[in-house]
């Protein structure tokens, strides 16, 4: 009984081991095609610069901090 008992927790313990890896696999390439298209879309679609962005952080002297997020770029909307 305990021989079996061993057998199987040592199956379970590599099933674990392998789902981690293919899990840890999709997340890593699932997010590949969003972050390697980001600029060349842009570029593919006409040739104008992509936004610019600048932080500042400023402190309020009371413990307290307040940042400021500042973008700049052409946009365009459409409806249908």
């Amino acid at each position: 009984m305990e021989d079996f008992t061993v057998k199987n927790k040592g199956r379970k313990t590599n099933l674990r081991k392998i789902l981690a890896i293919v899990l840890a696999f999709m997340m890593v390439f699932g997010l590949m095609p969003i972050t390697g298209m980001s600029t060349e879309a842009w570029a593919a679609e006409d040739e104008t610069t992509p936004p610019t962005a600048s932080k500042t952080l400023t402190d309020n002297h009371d413990g307290t901090y307040t940042i400021t997020l500042s973008v700049t770029g052409k946009s365009e909307s459409s409806s249908t």
